[in-house]
């Protein structure tokens, strides 16, 4: 297994999310980017629309692949460790995440771990 990568706390970490809409979403909905410690506790956040807002999620049509830039900021007080970083979807008028679906159509949650990263002291 790769290694964590290593990050500062008070940085940016850049992230590229490459999305592929498998049919129309029908709705604007919101990317989160969550920083989360072995307890599951949120310790930084990136929320936004995905591609800064210039190409809606109600646009995406079936097939097309899009890669989605964002910066998760890491707050100066986080302390050294381990994290994940998990991201997802939600309805932002009712904070209604959408759910992840496996290849066999099956619900397996509502955000998915991208990467772990290790803050050094």
């Amino acid at each position: 297994m790769r290694s964590a990568a290593t990050i500062s706390a008070g940085s940016d970490l850049p992230i590229t999310l490459y999305w592929q809409a498998l049919k129309g979403l029908g709705g604007d909905y919101t990317v989160f980017i969550h920083l989360l410690d072995d307890q599951d506790n949120l310790v930084g956040q990136g929320d936004g629309p995905p591609l800064d807002n210039w190409y809606p999620t109600s646009f995406w049509a079936a097939g097309e692949s899009l890669a989605d830039p964002h910066l998760l900021h890491i707050p100066a007080e986080v302390k050294p460790g381990s994290y994940r970083i998990v991201v997802g979807l939600y309805d932002p008028a009712t904070g209604r995440r959408l759910p992840v679906v496996n290849d066999k159509g099956e619900i397996t949650g509502d955000r998915v771990v991208v990467t772990r990263v290790q803050v050094p002291p």
